[in-house]
């Protein structure tokens, strides 16, 4: 779960793996849900502030709308209608025509369902019955507009989330956090240079170009007091000549072959892998092939 300022940046995130060992931080009883305490936790900070959060239907509980309230936070969200204590008008309306809403206040919580093409079930505290001029209720627009931030945050990541499967849950949790510091370190690049036309994928590589460029530095220094003439920066070219074992990856006991070879290294290799480690191997093994792989 996370917080978000204006902008599409992520400013608290708290991963919850159902064991938090502060059970009774903030003196929050046993019986609330433990999302309960992760959103506590997450705004202490920020209380009496005036800051309105926005949240999706998964984190909007009824002790959570009054809890923050009681702390002068401003609440907006989705609701599930499966939640308790929500009014049956509101959990199975009937009869709705598309734009019609239904209003329903308890003190100073709002619910309202919206009828779409779907219904949509919304509540807040923080507004009243104001429709637009179309006859949507200014909740949802301003719900639209200030619960982008984490969507579009989330949005960025997943266009580049490194999505391959581990057994080690901790490499899928600190992969988290670096996506999500990425995605912030390009919205701040973006606050500083209003004008830029550069891309979060240009962002990307840069940022990939400057971590590696200290490693890169030390190897060419490294290659050249080596003198491998067989590693360098200079363009390598792919030729076609006879049939012969592969320089790389053919074995004794696995055969490989290719009719591809480096004009300049004079080596048979497979284009596909073999070619790219011969040129970027510091040690090529002609007898333990496997060390080549």
């Amino acid at each position: 779960m996370g917080t978000s300022v204006p902008g599409k940046y992520i400013q608290g995130l708290k991963e919850e793996d159902g064991n938090n060992a502060e059970e009774r931080k903030n003196n929050i009883e046993d019986s609330k849900p433990k999302i309960f305490k992760t959103i506590v936790e997450l705004i202490n900070n920020f209380v009496n502030l005036g800051h309105v959060i926005c949240f999706d239907s998964y984190y909007s509980y009824l002790e959570v709308i009054k809890h923050l309230a009681r702390r002068n936070f401003g609440c907006i969200g989705t609701l599930n209608k499966q939640r308790k204590f929500l009014p049956n008008i509101i959990k199975n309306p009937t009869g709705m025509e598309t734009g019609q809403t239904i209003f329903r206040r308890t003190n100073n919580i709002m619910t309202l369902v919206y009828k779409d093409k779907n219904y949509v079930r919304l509540f807040s505290n923080v507004h009243g019955r104001g429709l637009e001029n179309g006859g949507r209720p200014l909740a949802l627009r301003d719900y639209n507009i200030w619960a982008r931030g984490v969507d579009l945050s989330n949005q960025m990541i997943a266009n580049y989330h490194h999505d391959h499967k581990s057994l080690k849950w901790y490499k899928i949790l600190a992969l988290s956090f670096l996506e999500t510091s990425i995605s912030n370190a390009y919205v701040l690049y973006k606050s500083r240079n209003p004008f830029t036309a550069k891309k979060h994928l240009n962002f990307r590589e840069d940022l990939v170009q400057e971590l590696l460029q200290e490693y890169i530095d030390s190897r060419n220094i490294q290659l050249q007091v080596q003198g491998v003439e067989r590693i360098n920066l200079n363009m390598h070219h792919i030729g076609k000549r006879d049939q012969r074992h592969c320089v790389i990856c053919s074995t004794m006991s696995h055969r490989k072959t290719s009719v591809f070879y480096c004009v300049e290294c004079d080596e048979n290799v497979c284009v596909v892998g073999c070619f790219y480690k011969l040129h970027t191997n510091l040690i090529v093994y002609s007898r333990n092939k496997e060390r080549n792989m």
